[in-house]
């Protein structure tokens, strides 16, 4: 079994899944998540799963002398790293030398209880925008309205009845139905238009 494989049976069921080599068996599930707990974060950097440029651009960004030193952890060690009150200084000192694949991996094999318990102990603020999106007491949230027919009023509406709520701090972005540029541009334009003219202190 590949890693690829193994990732996608460690996930939480969704029926999503079953189209990409998924299953419904719990057993299988947790076998899956206790054989990434055993991989080194080096074994997975040296593993290719996707071969696009988003990948690339996300390996040569990483922090070699900080992966070096994390290389033979175990994402079972990880994850006793993260759920330690020392986390917010490891995460500080290694961060930057984690491949996006090993963070995928320690959240496979986290709870619930444990996720909630590294949310409210780590916290980078994104820089320069004085977006505190993540600080404690902060409920952060996004809008991603869907039309069928990627229509404007539609989405529009949707965007602003999610601001209405306080939502959309994170992100505000959509899901074009269609694959047409000409489609998606007139769209981000529609929600960079949003954003600009409210001054929302928030992304498209």
């Amino acid at each position: 079994m590949d890693l690829r494989q193994r990732f996608t049976l460690a996930n939480e069921f969704k029926e999503g899944d079953l189209l990409v080599g998924g299953t419904t068996d719990p057993q299988l599930r947790a076998d899956a998540r206790q054989a990434i707990a055993g991989l080194r974060i080096g074994d997975i950097a040296a593993a290719a799963f996707i071969d696009d440029g988003v990948t690339a651009a996300l390996e040569r960004s990483l922090n070699r002398s900080a992966l070096a030193e994390i290389s033979r952890l175990t994402i079972d060690g990880l994850k006793q790293a993260l759920l330690r009150p020392s986390a917010p200084d490891w995460v500080h000192r290694y961060r930057d030398g984690l491949p996006s694949e090993a963070i995928a991996a320690v959240v496979k094999v986290m709870t619930s209880d444990e996720l909630s318990t590294v949310a409210r102990t780590i916290f980078n603020p994104l820089p320069g925008d004085g977006i505190a999106i993540g600080a404690p007491g902060h409920f952060g949230s996004r809008i991603q309205p869907n039309s069928p027919g990627d229509d404007e009023d539609e989405i529009l509406l949707s965007v602003l009845e999610g601001l209405t709520y306080g939502c959309g701090d994170v992100v505000i972005g959509l899901n074009p139905a269609s694959d047409d540029v000409e489609t998606i541009v007139q769209l981000e334009d529609l929600l960079r238009r949003v954003v600009e003219r409210l001054r929302l202190p928030t992304r498209y």
